[in-house]
């Protein structure tokens, strides 16, 4: 929700913003957290609002902002950075704001005191995720001023977290490296919006480089970044928007479509996302189904052999190469407006587009998931390619056909956002991908319609009622 505030307030294009929210939502790595419980989910809705309210919306909230920004106070210092970097925003844009932003962050810094000092016998802040976090076993004088869990090795830190084949950003989620070419533009665009987020971005990025578990541990991939992805969203916006050259957008949809494929991967087997120094289950799966690893060139930043560094810093120079010339096509294109399609889409297209969209799900799963390699593994049932998904999306597919000639034209578009976002977001929360995901389909597409068809409902009951009259 915090990111489509965001991106509504920034970005002009309505199907623009709709679509960099659907790969926000939808893509890796913010989609592993909806079968892996971490506390960044619980982070990026209180960095968003905070934001959106504090700096982007319309008519600015700042007591929310500062509550919501708070609320971090309640995570780790690492999202606290970003109620540093907004105190200083709300400050320098006005001095009313920042008194009520201060006042709401200090009413949740309170309440968080008073909660660490019940709980841990500390009000210090944080205190709960050093004793949980840093130091679980018992926090003795020793180890109260010990910074083991720092490293001041950011030349490892940094190139891991951004291009690390199995835990960094490039490595899993490569379509976020298109926020690179929108920065410019955006900055050109309006910088009291968009600074604070850039330099909430650096600062992010360089705390966790400073952090000797840059990695996450075994856990999904780049989940650190998760905290901040509606910050990074408008970013992405800008850069598919500057992005007018064949062959920037060619490569831009390969960005896409390679995260694409390996959030099909994991979220089918969402066992294969957690991994250690030596392990890239996903990435061996990929190549398995490509034929070859689209991202196997990229480094990796694990000590796992005695020379790793050599090989790891050679592989470096061409990553950095890519994000140079990202950035630099952006700044070329910086003046580029951003601004509504002059095309429209109506007519049948919506309802082709779905079902042809339903087709190729449907092919791509049915064969993704009858592969010997996933029988072999045992994470999904065999019904879930044979019967429950093609049933679920014949089912949804013949529905939208049949529904569709009741909608008015301005209910169409409307009524097939309803049906992805209800059914991702119920398979999602009922664990699609899991060994439970083949009874659960069939649920999700009787609860994706029972919530898509309230605009159906309202438009049959207003007919049959001018009938009866």
């Amino acid at each position: 929700m915090a990111t489509a505030l965001i991106l509504r307030d920034t970005i002009a294009s309505v199907r623009l913003r709709g679509a960099v929210w659907a790969m926000t939502a939808f893509l890796l790595p913010g989609v592993l957290l909806a079968f892996h419980v971490y506390p960044s989910a619980f982070g990026a809705a209180a960095i968003g609002f905070a934001y959106r309210f504090g700096i982007t919306a319309p008519k600015r909230r700042p007591l929310l902002a500062g509550v919501a920004a708070g609320l971090t106070l309640f995570l780790n210092p690492r999202d606290g950075l970003v109620l540093a970097v907004l105190l200083v925003a709300v400050w320098i844009v006005s001095r009313a704001d920042f008194r009520r932003f201060a006042s709401g962050a200090v009413a949740v810094a309170v309440v968080a005191a008073i909660s660490n000092a019940f709980l841990y016998g500390n009000p210090l802040p944080y205190i709960g995720y050093f004793l949980t976090v840093v130091y679980p076993q018992e926090l003795t004088k020793q180890t109260a001023t010990s910074i083991s869990f720092v490293s001041f090795e950011f030349w490892i830190g940094l190139p891991g977290m951004l291009f690390d084949r199995v835990f960094g950003i490039a490595g899993v989620a490569p379509w976020l490296f298109i926020a690179v070419i929108g920065i410019p533009a955006a900055l050109r665009a309006n910088r009291r919006v968009f600074a604070p987020a850039a330099i909430t971005l650096g600062l992010s990025l360089l705390g966790l480089s400073l952090y000797h578990f840059w990695e996450g541990g075994y856990a999904p991939p780049a989940r650190y970044f998760v905290d901040v992805l509606p910050l990074v969203a408008p970013f992405v916006a800008y850069g598919l928007a500057v992005s007018r050259d064949w062959w920037m957008r060619i490569f831009n949809g390969l960005l896409i479509g390679v995260t694409a494929a390996l959030t099909l991967v994991l979220c089918a087997m969402p066992s294969r996302a957690l991994n250690d120094a030596f392990q890239q289950q996903g990435h061996e799966v990929l190549a398995q189904i490509l034929g070859f690893d689209p991202l196997g060139w990229l480094p990796s930043f694990e000590a796992t052999t005695p020379d790793w560094s050599m090989g790891a810093y050679l592989r470096l120079v061409p990553a950095v190469a890519v994000f140079v010339a990202l950035f630099a096509y952006g700044w070329r294109r910086r003046g580029v407006p951003v601004a509504e399609p002059p095309f429209a889409w109506t007519g049948p297209g919506p309802l082709v587009a779905f079902v042809v969209g339903n087709v190729i799900a449907l092919a791509v799963a049915v064969f993704a998931l009858s592969q010997p390699w996933v029988v072999d593994l045992g994470d999904v049932p065999a019904s879930l390619a044979t019967r429950w998904l093609p049933f679920a999306l014949v089912t949804a597919t013949v529905l939208a056909v049949v529904l569709e000639g009741f909608l008015p034209l301005p209910e169409r578009t409307s009524f097939f956002r309803r049906h992805f976002f209800f059914g991702c977001l119920y398979c999602g929360n009922s664990g699609c991908g899991s060994d439970s995901a083949g009874m659960s389909l069939p649920t999700a597409s009787d609860h994706c319609f029972s919530n898509s068809l309230a605009p159906v409902r309202t438009e049959l009951s207003t007919s049959r009622a001018a009938v009866s009259t």
